[in-house]
């Protein structure tokens, strides 16, 4: 970014006046790889992991709730969730040991 927004201490100002950020650009729709693989291989398997610990993980799960509503795709049976990870009915102390 440049120095003048640097000093504006200004999130906006950085970002907006950052040149590698003036090069990206934004899905042309929703129905986009982003939002697919960012919720079903990103927030799930977190909430997942969340739920079989017994952490809850409320702003994941409205995310991924209302991604399902507006791509009309169930992101739960979809991405990837203990199930599919074959890590479903695993308790905590099993998953640590799996995952290490």
């Amino acid at each position: 970014t440049t120095e003048e927004a640097r000093q504006t201490r200004s999130v906006y100002q950085a970002m907006l006046n950052s040149e590698p950020n003036k090069t990206i650009k934004s899905p042309p729709s929703l129905d986009h790889r982003y939002i697919h693989e960012d919720i079903g291989y990103g927030l799930v398997p977190m909430s997942e992991f969340g739920r079989l610990v017994s952490v809850p993980t409320p702003a994941m799960d409205s995310m991924i709730t209302l991604a399902s509503i507006a791509m009309e795709t169930d992101y739960r049976v979809t991405g990837l969730n203990l199930s599919r990870m074959g890590l479903d009915g695993m308790s905590p102390e099993a998953l640590v040991t799996a995952v290490t």
